[in-house]
């Protein structure tokens, strides 16, 4: 089962809005960076509730793997101008992604880890901050003071959050020391919503 239709046409909103703008004598001399975290943001929104299937091409860590286990994204809720994106392992369940815009434009990533019943691991809320791409189809989070301190190891993580809007796909990339360490992709044409059969 594909996207919702109307998701489809929502999904189109940031490439309309970028026209509007750049026809319409809305531009400033100096970079609107809350504008641009909204608008990153907004794509998130059409996808709401729905599910979607992806693999890992890339990994290089050393500790455990994902690799040959399913994984699903499912934006669980947008609002508020926070975005929380549940990220599923196998049948592991504990992770979630959430994005928040911040009054000086950037948007902070923080991966929420907890047990079923809401109890946080002891590694959690770890992530970083960046400003979105100009075209509103990445950001990349430079790790935070709160996650060096946590993690000294990974003082020099980025991560990446990007729309593919040729190929459909949603691309979750990590770095460190410059170097590429994991990468998922999902497949945005395999959005379902909860309870529907992937062959559906």
């Amino acid at each position: 089962m594909s996207t919702l239709p109307r998701a489809a046409a929502i999904r189109l909103l940031p490439l309309m809005f970028a026209a509007a703008i750049s026809s319409g004598g809305c531009q400033s001399p100096e970079r609107d960076h809350a504008l641009d975290a909204h608008m990153y943001l907004s794509n998130f929104l059409p996808h709401q509730e729905l599910i979607f299937d992806g693999e890992v091409v890339a990994e290089k860590t050393p500790e455990g793997t994902f690799v040959g286990e399913p994984l699903r994204m499912q934006v669980q809720s947008w609002r508020n101008e926070e975005v929380r994106v549940a990220f599923w392992v196998g049948d592991d369940r504990s992770r979630t992604w959430v994005l928040t815009r911040q009054e000086d434009g950037r948007v902070h990533l923080r991966h929420d880890h907890r047990d079923p019943d809401g109890t946080p691991h002891d590694l959690t809320d770890y992530g970083g901050y960046g400003y979105a791409l100009e075209d509103w189809s990445s950001c990349s989070f430079a790790a935070d003071e709160r996650t060096i301190r946590m993690l000294p190891e990974a003082a020099t993580n980025v991560w990446t959050m990007s729309f593919d809007r040729e190929n459909d796909r949603f691309i979750y990339d990590l770095t460190r020391h410059g170097r590429p360490r994991f990468r998922a992709v999902f497949d945005l044409t395999t959005g379902r919503l909860p309870g529907v059969r992937e062959d559906d």
